[in-house]
């Protein structure tokens, strides 16, 4: 779906971005916690995992073994295990009194309560992660099939489950036979079952070594050639076998990487069902089925999974800073959110997940209802006179400058919009509904026969000040200045503040909403009017922004804006290609009812919606069928279904009983 062409104009460029993408750096030199599961009973693959992300970070990485659980390994017996592990330079105690570019969970399972707790106020990234919090992340990689196809991740990728790069295998010019692998505590004895069927397919003892695990409580039973002790990097023995048993997890896609057949023995029905998925091939739950153990041995290349050729290729990294990742740890280092793991407007950190792709991810926030986005490229665009000559025109056809009349003529419209107001909000009452404009209202189009419109409309706006917040090269302040208002405006390009000031006469100075200082800049203290087109979705603190405008507005001043409407008929239709298809650059996503809310929280009264373009075509053919392109006009106006929409809205003081009171500034 491409955005409607009034939407050209929209620069929307404030707001300093998040201190990640700030800096130009790659996130691998960063700051990193690592939350793996320590289940007892629950396998040391997790822990494993994060112990090698931590040793290939090149900043710094720390894991946290959460204390005070019966049910979790404590830190003492998981630093037995791995001694050789360089814990004091990798493991914090108090990760809350740091910051973290981000907090990894491997924890398989998390609950909402244990997100929360172990957040810290960081970007997070589930690892594979299911249970309650997988929609609270902020971002989630899938390495391992799902059973379930829930809470879509924005990457799946199965090159991120061996962590072990080729060159640091064992090579062996004379494999042997038979590996038995089955974890860090192989709790249901599965080795010892795994020799028994092999030895009765006649393969010998002396063929098969067993790999024993760091938690593994009792000695091996049964008769057989090595006994190996697993560590953290026990894989590097994988590509000295040309068979390798095991279960689902970690091992058997590095055994693959490492030139070995895995074949497996399941201890539960869910590892069972996660092997099928992923195309493993399995002898059994808890037992060996000579059947296929037989036809196994018979059929070595068979057995492979389809994709298996392919597990040690690059692996293209699809996020904009992109290249060829050899590993999770490259990968993770790309991923530079663009702004706070917060919500822009209300700034809570209660959010839930509704899209997500490789780039970025939409929330809503549980707590005022606002959806936004995290872009994850760390690539700002740049607004210099390229945009508005060549980037400009390869999307419209025509450069800015060529097309600064037409938008200028919309400007036109926005204030005779703008005269409508301000000549009948005396008689506008709370409650009353709001004026409703479409694409071919009269007053849209700057005629009528209200007084707004007549020889002394002028009036109404002559000696108004006005602020345009990311003016670009000022069309709409060209028209408030026929109109006879005195136009001021702030953008974050240079060349456009230049333009402005300098082809047109209007002062126009580099500045930034947030904390633009008016009587610095203009030697102004307020304004009558503060217009934000196309420019509000960018914001990355949207409710601080709305804080300095009301801030810098005369009382019964009004603010002016349009912004892309995630209730149109583009986004009703597809809401998961409407948000795809989205700008990069746009944080939040607005509909008139929430913008009527929000804006009445921060000391707004809404006093006329516009949809300022018919789309039809946009519209399900039934619905254009049944009731036409005056139909689909209509109900695009009456239920705020048009691609974008501008709101007129009026500073607000209340009274001692909470009820909205406005002098117009008129």
């Amino acid at each position: 779906m491409a955005l409607p062409a009034i939407e050209r104009e929209g620069d929307a460029r404030f707001g300093r971005p998040h201190a990640s993408s700030a800096r130009d750096r790659r996130t691998m030199n960063s700051s990193i916690l690592l939350i793996p599961s320590i289940r007892r009973k629950g396998g040391l693959g997790h822990l494993v995992r994060m112990m090698r992300i931590a040793l290939s970070w090149k900043g710094t990485a720390c894991l946290f073994l959460e204390p005070g659980d019966p049910l979790h390994w404590t830190e003492e017996e998981v630093r037995s295990f791995f001694p050789e592990f360089p814990w004091d330079r990798h493991l914090e105690r108090n990760p809350g009194v740091h910051r973290w570019d981000w907090v990894v969970f491997d924890r398989r399972s998390t609950s909402r309560a244990e997100y929360l707790r172990l957040q810290f106020g960081s970007h997070t990234l589930g690892l594979d992660e299911g249970g309650e919090a997988r929609p609270l992340f902020s971002f989630l990689v899938d390495t391992f099939p799902r059973l379930k196809r829930k809470d879509e991740p924005n990457r799946v990728e199965p090159r991120f489950v061996p962590l072990l790069e080729p060159h640091a295998l064992e090579s062996s010019p004379q494999k042997r036979p038979f590996l038995l692998a089955f974890g860090g505590e192989d709790p249901y004895g599965l080795s010892e079952l795994a020799s028994e069927a092999l030895v009765k397919e006649g393969i010998e003892p002396e063929d098969i070594d067993v790999l024993l695990g760091p938690a593994r409580q009792k000695p091996f039973s049964k008769p057989c050639g090595e006994i190996l002790r697993g560590g953290w990097d026990a894989g590097r023995h994988f590509s000295r076998y040309r068979w390798v048993v095991t279960s689902f997890g970690l091992t058997p896609y590095e055994a693959i990487l490492s030139g070995a057949t895995p074949l497996l023995v399941n201890p539960t029905g869910y590892h069972e069902r996660l092997a099928q998925r992923a195309h493993f091939y399995s002898l059994g739950v808890r037992r060996v089925s000579p059947r296929r153990l037989r036809f196994a041995l018979e059929h070595p290349d068979v057995v492979l999974p389809r994709w298996a050729s392919g597990l040690n290729t690059p692996i293209p990294n699809v996020a904009p800073s992109s290249g060829l990742t050899a590993s999770f740890v490259e990968y993770l280092s790309t991923l530079q959110p663009d702004i706070p793991p917060r919500c822009p407007l209300c700034g809570k950190d209660h959010q839930r997940a509704t899209f997500r792709f490789h780039d970025r991810s939409f929330f809503e926030c549980l707590s005022c209802k606002t959806e936004f986005r995290i872009y994850f490229g760390g690539q700002k665009k740049a607004y210099t006179a390229r945009y508005f000559l060549e980037e400009y025109r390869q999307q419209y056809g025509k450069t800015y400058v060529e097309d600064f009349q037409k938008i200028k003529d919309e400007g036109k419209k926005r204030l005779q919009v703008l005269k409508e107001c301000l000549s009948t909000v005396g008689t506008i009452s709370r409650g009353l509904p709001v004026k409703n404009y479409g694409p071919f209202d009269r007053g849209s189009e700057g005629y009528g026969s209200r007084g707004a419109y007549d020889a002394g409309g002028q009036e109404l706006l002559r000696k108004k000040t006005i602020l345009d917040a990311g003016c670009a090269l000022g069309p709409f302040l060209d028209a408030a200045r026929e109109e006879g208002m005195v136009p001021y405006g702030i953008d974050l390009s240079e060349d456009a503040v230049r333009y402005v000031g300098e082809k047109l006469g209007i002062p126009a100075r580099v500045a930034d909403i947030e904390d633009f200082d008016s009587i610095e800049a203009f030697g102004v203290e307020s304004f009558d009017v503060v217009s934000l087109w196309y420019v509000i979705e960018h914001l990355p603190r949207v409710g601080r922004v709305l804080e300095r405008v009301r801030a810098m507005l005369r009382k019964g001043g009004w603010l002016m804006f349009s912004t892309p409407n995630g209730r149109g008929v583009s986004s009703l239709r597809s809401p998961r290609s409407f948000r795809e298809q989205s700008p990069i650059d746009h944080v939040t996503i607005w509909n008139v009812s929430q913008a009527r809310r929000i804006l009445r929280r921060y000391g707004f009264l809404v006093r006329a919606v516009r949809i300022p373009s018919h789309h039809p075509e946009r519209f399900p053919p039934l619905a254009r069928a049944l009731i036409g392109s005056k139909g689909c006009a209509l109900l695009e106006r009456l239920l705020y279904l048009g691609d974008t929409f501008e709101v007129y809205a009026q500073k607000i003081d209340h009274d001692s009983r909470g009820r909205a009171s406005a002098d117009s500034c008129h």
